[in-house]
């Protein structure tokens, strides 16, 4: 893969991170922590 795909991956999860411990807050660790 390129260095671009790569970090456009990277970046995506991240934000999926964030997004999940934002609006789901407690229940987005669990899951983080399950998965």
């Amino acid at each position: 893969m390129t260095m671009l795909t790569t970090t456009m991956i990277a970046a995506a999860m991240a934000a999926a991170v964030v997004i999940a411990l934002v609006v789901g807050g407690d229940i987005g660790r669990v899951m983080l922590s399950g998965s």
